[in-house]
């Protein structure tokens, strides 16, 4: 079972002025630190938001998909994602996931991790947009 807390750290900043950087500790191998965590959360958020808002079945497997990579990219340690609101747009969704996922490379994920991520993505958003066959309606 892995447990997670928040722990703080002694740093040296680069101002110099010395401080304390949080840290969120998911078991004695892995720690994140509390920005990178916050990042991933909502990451994983729009995904599941994407997953359950799917409007084809094959759309939501593509979406769940994409969560499992974002997940194994971090050594499937990751934190739980909070509901969204209800009624956003696809294609705000999708924007808002583009963003939030490409902003991981700051916090040390593999760039090419994180385009293959986005290309998943991608795929899975013109997956969901087939209808019957077609792209857009019914």
């Amino acid at each position: 079972m892995s447990t997670a807390a928040y722990v703080s750290s002694p740093y040296l900043g680069a101002d110099g002025h010395r401080g304390t950087q949080a840290h969120l500790v998911l078991n004695t191998e892995n720690t994140m630190l509390l920005a990178h965590a916050v990042v991933l959360a909502e990451a994983r958020s729009y995904l599941a938001a994407f997953a359950d808002t799917a409007r084809t079945v094959a759309g939501s497997i593509a979406y769940e998909r994409v969560l499992i990579r974002l997940d194994l990219a971090h050594g499937d340690q990751a934190p739980a994602h909070t509901d969204l609101p209800h009624g956003l747009p696809a294609d705000l969704l999708h924007q808002l996931a583009i963003a939030t996922i490409g902003e991981l490379v700051r916090h040390g994920i593999d760039a090419l991790e994180i385009e293959l991520i986005l290309a998943d993505l991608d795929d899975a958003y013109a997956t969901d947009a087939k209808v019957n066959g077609r792209t857009g309606g019914a």
